[in-house]
């Protein structure tokens, strides 16, 4: 979401290059103006100044455009007429893609909403716990919950961010990657491609159509992607079913259809999606039969489960999960008899536990022997503290104080510990520990 202009003359200097390297990124971008009119002339110029930003730039005109309602230079009694003029102007240079960003603090808001709807909403409103169990403002497009969120400890950047949730798609119903766009005199354009064979001498010619098209393709297979769009072009990396990306245009030639889309890195990338060859490569042989099944779903452990590197009992151990916590996978993979989960971890790396077909000889570790005798019992929920309350790096009162509860705070707890007649609560903190 970047701010492209405020009132009638000021343009946000950073807003072309910020655009462009989140682009670059492979991010969706939408600009918003932020609004300081008060009467329908001035809501004019000020889309005028939007506009001109726009047209100067090339942006699409598929791009989400939001007016950012919020300042009380803008409170007029007709501010459903203001806004009105500020879209009709914008309409007249083609951009009808429009939303309004505002908050419950507004002394307009429901006049502005009425503007677009209230589908096409972004609703700032900040509860002070946030909490993934009690969301605000759902019949909204997209509701920014926090402008103090942080990025993960060791992030170059450490300051606060703003953080949205986007219920409906309307942050994405844009121009994705294709933010800016070169005026051609046709959607459809044909290429001749030809290619020397210097050892034999001879040419071929390969007649190929790029047609201009964008949206979201889902996966239905595992589908190589390539540098061009050929299947002998180098392999860059792979798509798994389910999987989906954001395209902007569709290729045919030689009667296949590839999709071409802008990857992180910048380049074009290429993946086909129908006619593809029938060629079977059979995997080499193995002593042990690895069957991998694409699928998705939440497993709750029911014991004590060591995390590893790769689908074997030998690899190293990651971390644990306990009785009573949960896990999204994204696979199945069946070795040697055994069932395992594959998960995306925080990391980025693909993580494993076995969920059945264990080996017959167990290990148990007995506990060191203690004079206090620690329980604990794998349960979730949320607690609401009473009291100002530390929050302790072990199971102890002399253990250092890593921070401090106050009274209407809340934690969601994944385990209750008794120790010496006292009961604590276990949680997960923001840093992981």
């Amino acid at each position: 979401m970047v701010k492209s202009t405020e009132g009638t003359d000021y343009t946000n200097p950073a807003a072309l290059n910020q655009a462009k390297m989140a682009n670059k990124a492979g991010l969706n971008v939408d600009f918003y103006h932020y609004a300081t009119f008060s009467t329908a002339d001035a809501a004019k110029s000020e889309a005028t100044n939007m506009a001109g930003f726009l047209v100067k730039n090339n942006v699409s005109t598929k791009v989400l455009l939001f007016a950012d309602m919020e300042d009380s230079s803008s409170y007029s009694v007709n501010a459903t007429a203001n806004l009105n003029a500020f879209w009709s102007t914008l309409d007249s240079f083609g951009y009808k893609n429009h939303g309004v960003y505002t908050s419950n603090s507004y002394l307009y808001r429901d006049a502005v909403v009425k503007t677009v709807g209230q589908s096409r909403v972004w609703r700032a409103q900040y509860p002070y716990t946030p909490s993934a169990n009690n969301l605000w403002n759902t019949n909204d497009g997209a509701w920014q919950f926090s402008d103090t969120a942080l990025l993960p400890s060791g992030s170059d950047y450490t300051g606060y961010i703003d953080v949205s949730i986007d219920y409906n798609g309307l942050t994405e119903d844009s121009a994705g990657t294709n933010t800016f766009v070169t005026t051609t005199s046709s959607n459809d354009t044909t290429t001749s491609e030809v290619t020397t064979d210097t050892s034999a001498t001879t040419n071929t010619s390969t007649s190929s159509t790029t047609k201009k098209a964008s949206g979201w393709y889902t996966f239905t297979k595992n589908t190589a992607i390539k540098s061009a769009a050929s299947d002998s072009a180098k392999t860059v990396g792979t798509y798994s079913k389910g999987n989906r990306v954001y395209y902007n245009a569709e290729i045919t030639t030689n009667g296949e259809t590839w999709l071409r889309y802008l990857s992180y890195s910048g380049s074009e990338h290429f993946v086909k999606i129908a006619a593809a060859k029938t060629t079977t490569t059979k995997p080499a042989a193995s002593t042990s039969k690895t069957v991998t099944k694409n699928e998705t779903g939440t497993y709750k452990f029911t014991k004590t489960t060591a995390i590893k590197g790769s689908v074997s009992d030998s690899a190293k151990t990651l971390g644990t999960y306990y009785k009573g916590d949960t896990v999204y996978y994204n696979a199945k993979v069946t070795k040697n008899g055994e069932t395992w989960l594959r998960y995306l971890s925080y990391s980025g790396a693909q993580h494993y536990v076995k969920i059945s077909g264990a080996a017959t000889s167990t290990t148990t570790t007995k506990p060191a022997t203690s004079s206090s005798k620690t329980v604990t019992k794998a349960e979730t929920g949320t607690y609401k503290f009473t009291g100002t309350t530390a929050i302790k790096g072990s199971v102890n009162d002399s253990a250092k104080t890593l921070g401090t509860y106050y009274k209407g705070d809340t934690v969601y707890y994944n385990a209750k510990v008794t120790k010496n007649g006292q009961t604590w609560l276990r949680y997960l903190s923001y840093s992981g520990a």
